[in-house]
């Protein structure tokens, strides 16, 4: 067998395609005539058979067994034949129907941790890039599916394809959406597949032209490369949930490989993300500001692993698409990254899992789930807390300076809002809605007033603007945010997150002294 070059590292799924990236790791299998796969000389030295066989054959091998306990026959082997090894599977060589079986049987280890019911079907929603990882996920979830091994799940799967065609011009989007449609439907037999388009996220009623122009603005406004990388990220996942709840979906599943993972672990912790770094590289993606949980089941997987798996189903040769490895080690941090734990994966195969088990050893500290980040999401540490609740009370205290200062009592007659005449009715008062035709001159009367004290009218009927608050992100989006070289017309999900964040925090501080304590409690 020739030798293969495989990539050792890579940021996202779409690393591995036809063609070979020009940074990639010589895996050497050049096995002699008398190379035999490990697995299958270890099922002979151990009698183990075949698990793949019916109950027609396990009652033959029950009268078998029994013949030769009475020596009446002689010793039968149901082996299946010795296979020629593909890949050194962890220093292992394996063959392909070993190794097949063998990540069939870790997928499923992961898969297990989604179902909440044995019973009733799992509603799946699986984010399909066109890459090799997400083309290997929906084929084992198939396979899952049709009862393959010893048990059959019942999954109700969604397939969804973001179009980031508008934000990633070197990608051929019609190449991807004809062999997404061909594999999911033609070969895997799946009903249908969303293709939803990435300007969704700032909503469907204006045109999508208008759309498209307005989140390429929002990208070129940004100065750094880093921060365009991040952003598409949090856009990409927050369509998701919102695709997600409307296929009335709980559950997403990505393809992210250990090699992304572990790049992932490293960018975000030079970021300074490290907070949230042990939830975002787990199997399971907690959502603490909403029901939806994203799920990692191809964590154990390296890109080497995946590739060698996908190639020999010889279903659809994956289209090819731009990959982040033609790009220059400090084009970002997440390629820097990315380049520096190539190197090591080079020195050392086991550095990606290494890094893994390491970060499954971090236990995060305790969150309020009520305080999350505007863009990404994430839970926000204790002094960021603290500093959000500073701003809120330095807010207040201003709007107090300011209504002393703009005392309606002192003018009577005009009476903003005034207590001091007895003769002062309901009708009369600025703060109540006059539709009266005999009231005009008062209105007019109170509109002066208004124009007056811009800054503190108390009957004002301007809206103000939503701005996003940088107090209700977190350290990495501030950074993200800062660089917009001017004011942002960001994502309307965002500016959600910030006032309700603002409105939430304001509503704790107002009730806080009526709050019982958990020392009061347990005094009582």
């Amino acid at each position: 067998m020739s030798s293969e070059e495989l990539p050792s590292c890579g940021i996202n799924d779409n690393d591995i395609n036809n063609t070979i990236p020009v940074n990639t790791r010589k895996v050497q299998i050049t096995p002699n005539d008398n190379t035999q796969c490990v697995k299958c000389l270890y099922n002979i030295a151990n009698n183990v058979k075949d698990k793949k066989i019916t109950k027609k054959e396990k009652k033959e091998q029950q009268q078998q067994q029994k013949l030769k306990e009475d020596g009446n026959n002689e010793e039968l082997n149901n082996q299946k034949p010795i296979g020629k090894p593909i890949i050194n599977f962890r220093s292992e060589q394996l063959c392909w129907e070993c190794y097949r079986e063998l990540i069939l049987k870790k997928f499923k280890l992961n898969i297990v941790k989604v179902r909440e019911s044995k019973r009733d079907a799992e509603k799946l929603l699986v984010a399909l890039s066109g890459g090799t990882c997400s083309s290997m996920l929906l084929e084992l979830l198939k396979q899952c599916t049709e009862g393959s091994g010893k048990a059959k799940m019942f999954l109700d799967i969604k397939c969804v394809h973001i179009d980031e065609s508008s934000i990633t011009p070197y990608q051929n989007q019609n190449e991807t959406i004809e062999f997404l449609k061909e594999f999911t439907i033609s070969k895997l037999g799946f009903s249908t597949i969303e293709i939803i388009p990435l300007e969704d996220l700032l909503g469907t009623t204006t045109p999508l032209e208008l759309r498209t122009k307005q989140l390429q603005q929002q990208f070129k406004d940004l100065s750094s490369e880093t921060s365009k990388e991040d952003l598409l990220l949090y856009y990409r996942n927050q369509l998701l949930i919102q695709v997600a709840h409307k296929l009335d979906c709980k559950k997403v599943i990505l393809g992210t490989s250990s090699n992304r993972l572990a790049v992932q672990l490293v960018a975000s912790t030079s970021k300074g993300r490290g907070f949230s770094v042990p939830n975002e590289t787990s199997v399971i993606i907690e959502q603490p500001s909403n029901d939806i949980k994203f799920y990692q089941p191809m964590r154990d997987f390296l890109l080497k692993e995946i590739f060698i798996y996908y190639r020999h189903l010889n279903i659809l040769p994956v289209p090819v698409m731009f990959s982040i490895l033609n790009l220059k080690p400090k084009h970002s941090i997440n390629t820097l990254c990315e380049d520096f734990l190539h190197c090591l994966q080079d020195i050392s195969n086991q550095t990606v899992h290494t890094l893994l088990r390491s970060v499954d050893k971090l236990i995060s500290p305790s969150i309020d789930s009520n305080y999350n980040c505007s863009i990404c999401s994430s839970p926000l540490t204790s002094e960021e807390i603290k500093g959000l609740e500073k701003v809120i009370l330095d807010n207040k205290s201003k709007e107090n300076k300011n209504n002393n200062n703009n005392n309606c009592s002192s003018s009577s007659d005009n009476g903003c809002c005034s207590t001091t005449s007895p003769s002062k009715t309901e009708d009369s008062s600025c703060c109540n809605k006059i539709e009266d035709n005999s009231n005009n001159n008062n209105n007019n009367n109170n509109n002066n007033n208004n124009n007056n004290n811009n800054n503190s009218g108390c009957c004002s009927t301007v809206p103000s603007q939503i701005i996003v608050n940088k107090e209700t992100l977190c350290y990495s989006c501030k950074i993200l945010y800062r660089d917009f070289k001017s004011t942002p017309n960001v994502a309307p999900y965002i500016k959600e997150n910030s006032k309700q964040l603002l409105t939430t925090s304001q509503l704790k501080n107002e009730i806080k002294d009526f709050l019982l304590n958990s020392d009061d409690e347990d005094d009582n």
